[in-house]
């Protein structure tokens, strides 16, 4: 009998987290029944972790640069799928429409694949609807004017249709994809992913203080962290405002920063000009994440929008008070003063969910930290979420 194969694309070209997905699912794939093939850029830290892991994973080079016009990219692409003839293709993207609608068109149209897509954020192509009066003035009196918008949806509406199933990372991308591009409701899914609750758990005094002397941190300071790939949407200069603001309150005050990605010289002139910048620590990349988080007190999600928020469950898991910013990502996540503290996507709005942060009592921390802990362990759990998302893919698994 013929082994499946079994196709993962993806275009990102640094480690972050749809890469801890997809190395999670990679861990429980029953290897027996599946071949597996991953075509990606790859970064070094995949390349690593997925030679460290041992897995029998075939990695191929992805050559189609991002950009290319339709009449190049369309013909790489099918020479890529016949080549593989994969039984199944999962596309990951960090942002929808990343790879845009070419590569799902040429799987379609080389080798009839069964085709799914897994979108872990809004992205920059899906725009917030319009009012009605706006779209009957732009689709029906201008001709010429919102055409962008009109290939937008008719890009979109060609992936949905296309894609044997596509899964997403929030119900509020759902419903705009459903509602505003024409994805078919039965075959659009809310698949969470989650955190191993043994890694990500509340740290040991030796543990949190290991740590700390490592970094120059006092044993006695509260530590506002943030980690994760510094891109735009991320906007940790919120988080770098409200320190400086705030420092000036309370004398032990400390932020820690994974300083990586494109926007980490920014990052670091922005800490060069703050009065406080003594207590800003930049560490590097950081391959368990875990570590920085148990060092920690209060976890910031700072983004314009967050389609989940891995990075936020696992300090959930961790026990940290967590303030995050009020997405779509967050809303399934967090219930304000609960759990966690959902604020509004601005400066002033992380401002005050770090002051209400700070201002916890000792009971009223314990009791939002244990509810935190306690949603990730019922909704987020590791385990229960790769054999969810295995499954929904129809891969077989171990």
């Amino acid at each position: 009998m013929q082994m499946e194969r079994v196709m993962f694309v993806m275009n990102a070209r640094e480690f972050g987290g749809l890469e801890i997905v997809l190395l999670d699912w990679f861990s429980a794939i029953d290897y027996s029944k599946v071949s597996v093939v991953l075509c990606c850029h790859g970064t070094d830290a995949l390349r690593e972790k997925l030679a460290a892991s041992g897995l029998p994973v075939e990695l191929i080079k992805l050559t189609v640069s991002e950009g290319e016009p339709f009449g190049k990219a369309f013909p790489k692409w099918l020479h890529l799928f016949s080549s593989i003839r994969p039984q199944k293709i999962v596309m990951l993207e960090a942002v929808l429409s990343e790879l845009n609608a070419t590569p799902v068109l040429a799987a379609w149209w080389g080798n009839r694949a069964r085709i799914f897509l897994f979108e872990a954020n809004w992205g920059r192509s899906v725009l917030p609807p319009y009012s009605e009066e706006k779209r009957r003035l732009h689709y029906g009196f201008l001709p010429g004017i919102g055409l962008y918008r009109l290939k937008e949806i008719a890009r979109q509406r060609l992936r949905g249709r296309l894609a044997y199933h596509t899964f997403v990372v929030s119900q509020r991308i759902k419903d705009n994809l459903v509602s505003n591009y024409g994805y078919p409701s039965e075959r659009t899914s809310v698949l969470y992913h989650g955190v191993d609750t043994q890694r990500f758990k509340p740290s040991s005094s030796a543990e949190r203080s290991a740590f700390r002397q490592v970094h120059g941190i006092p044993d006695d300071a509260t530590v506002i962290v943030s980690h994760g790939r510094l891109v735009k949407r991320k906007r940790v200069d919120r988080i770098l405002k409200a320190f400086d603001l705030l420092s000036t309150q309370h004398p032990n005050l400390w932020v820690l920063l994974t300083c990586y990605g494109p926007l980490k010289e920014e990052v670091e002139r922005m800490v060069a000009g703050s009065a406080a910048r003594d207590r800003i620590k930049l560490i590097g990349f950081q391959g368990d994440s875990s570590l920085v988080l148990k060092a920690s007190d209060i976890y910031v999600l700072s983004s314009n929008d967050e389609g989940f928020g891995i990075a936020l469950v696992e300090a959930l898991s961790t026990g940290l008070v967590c303030v995050a910013t009020n997405g779509p990502g967050p809303r399934d996540i967090i219930k304000d003063s609960e759990n966690g503290f959902l604020v509004d996507a601005s400066d002033e709005g992380v401002q005050v969910g770090l002051q209400r942060a700070l201002n916890l009592n000792h009971d009223d921390q314990d009791r939002l930290t244990l509810r935190a802990r306690k949603t990730v362990e019922e909704r987020f759990e590791i385990g229960m979420a790769i054999r969810s998302a295995l499954d929904a893919m129809q891969i077989p698994r171990r």
